[in-house]
């Protein structure tokens, strides 16, 4: 049995909190269903494409550097469990967007 995942530490986001706990939720489901990372990270990335439309990027390990381009308010990095968990969406407005 894994932990909570209220045991998630989050480390940057702007993404509103009901967002950030479906993200978790989100991950703790992928991480009870699945073994491999990048089962879990297209788990959590076609969820949050059928909930909140778009298209979404999620990359799910345990040591990876990154560099992204988001839309504002859709972007969260957080650990649950062994895992560093990256999930945002990419906005092609250069005016609507974040560097993190």
């Amino acid at each position: 049995m894994m932990d909570n995942p209220d045991s998630a530490r989050i480390k940057s986001t702007d993404m509103p909190e009901s967002m950030q706990s479906i993200a978790v939720d989100c991950c703790a489901a992928a991480c009870e269903r699945f073994k491999e990372e990048r089962d879990i990270a297209k788990y959590i990335k076609n969820e949050f494409d059928k909930k909140y439309g778009g298209t979404w990027q999620c990359v799910v390990g345990k040591n990876f550097g990154c560099y992204v381009t988001h839309r504002k308010n859709h972007f969260i990095y957080f650990h649950l469990y062994l895992n560093a968990v990256l999930l945002f969406q990419a906005d092609e407005n250069q005016q609507q967007h974040e560097q993190v």
